[in-house]
């Protein structure tokens, strides 16, 4: 070996025990329990998730992800969605009548609707998050007819800065104290190629029970 190479070799363990943060594996987005027992989507062929002309993130033939929407219509495809380590991040498959890239255990109009969160949360009663509502776990599932969030205050892009959202979800008061809409805070996380805002909330699919 080199001397050359035994310097770069000798500084990259030194870097990898000491330095540490920067090596632990970024979230692969698919699904994982317990959430692989909803409506999901495994991709029968690679598909391209694109933004302002540049590869977002490519999901690869075999890969598995949390289905959102399954409705194919007049301007309104599938979504998935990236699972990342503080929430979750919204996929739209743009198909432009092209067949599903993917087999569901899920069929359009015969799933059940819910909300969950998918991070450990905490929701806030005042838009600048000083008076707690509640907490939620990571895994808190409730029957949901729909619900959302809306950004309040400045927008910033800086990553490490949190964003605070208005998030009202159809049965939101059964789990957060009476709560019918409280406030969130979204973190920036890695999503494919980009930095992207993941929610801790979000509506997900069941698959339909039989009466």
């Amino acid at each position: 070996m080199s001397p050359r190479r035994l310097v770069t070799s000798l500084l990259a363990l030194v870097c990898t025990t000491a330095c540490g943060g920067d090596d632990a594996p970024a979230p692969s987005g698919e699904v994982a329990p317990p959430w692989d027992t909803y409506c999901v989507a495994t991709f029968t062929e690679d598909y391209d998730i694109m933004g302002f002309d540049r590869l977002t993130l490519r999901i690869n033939a075999g890969e598995t992800y949390l289905v959102r929407r399954l409705e194919i219509g007049d301007r309104v495809d599938p979504e998935v969605v990236f699972l990342g380590e503080r929430g979750v991040y919204g996929l739209d498959l743009a198909l432009e009548g092209k067949p599903l890239p993917f087999t569901s255990n899920c069929a359009s109009g015969m799933t059940q609707s819910y909300a969950g969160a998918f991070a450990d949360v905490t929701l806030y009663k005042d838009a600048d998050a000083t008076e707690v509502a509640c907490t939620l776990a990571a895994g808190t599932v409730w029957p949901s007819a729909g619900g959302g969030y809306a950004l309040t205050g400045d927008l910033t892009f800086d990553p490490n800065t949190p964003l605070i959202y208005r998030v009202n979800f159809d049965g939101l008061a059964g789990v957060c104290g009476g709560a019918t809409e409280a406030f969130m805070k979204a973190y920036s996380e890695r999503v494919g190629e980009k930095d992207a805002r993941t929610y801790a909330l979000s509506v997900l699919l069941g698959p339909a029970t039989v009466p």
